[in-house]
């Protein structure tokens, strides 16, 4: 027994009797999906967390996570601030660029190709608009993914 003082607060570490608690009341998530436009991972009506593929967890986190902001893996995200600063003419052809260095890992691994990329402007936000093939799944179709920078 674990005590604080004169009083017993349990058996295990911090007083947490650690064998009457059950993992098995925790259902493991293979990738938990991310709401781009809300930045959190999303929970379903019984609070659990939402599921989705790897490689479109991986898609999301590269196009909507600002490049250099993930101190363990700075060479993840999208370039944003390379877009904004881009000519408005040019501005189609960087956004296909910049989609494509975003996702060089995934591409590079087989893992997606990219169908299209689309910007679109309004009132002062950027969206590009990429839709990929998820290529790991069994009947690969086509997804459309938005992300947009309020800027």
């Amino acid at each position: 027994m674990a005590g604080a003082g004169t009083f017993a607060a349990g058996a295990g570490l911090a007083g947490a009797d650690l064998q009457s608690l059950s993992l098995a009341a925790v259902p493991m998530v293979q990738a938990a999906q991310y709401d781009p436009r809300l930045r959190v991972i999303v929970q379903n009506a019984d609070g659990t967390t939402a599921e989705v593929h790897p490689v479109d967890q991986t898609v999301a986190y590269c196009l909507t996570i600002k490049l250099g902001t993930i101190s363990s893996d700075p060479t993840r995200g999208f370039d944003w601030d390379k877009l904004k600063a881009t000519a408005p003419q040019a501005r189609q052809h960087a956004a296909t660029d910049l989609v494509k260095r975003a996702l060089a890992k995934p591409l590079a691994a087989g893992d997606v190709t990219i169908v299209s990329v689309q910007l679109r402007q309004d009132l002062g936000r950027l969206a590009v608009v990429t839709n990929y093939i998820n290529n790991r799944l069994p009947n690969a179709q086509q997804v459309p993914f938005t992300a947009t920078f309020n800027g």
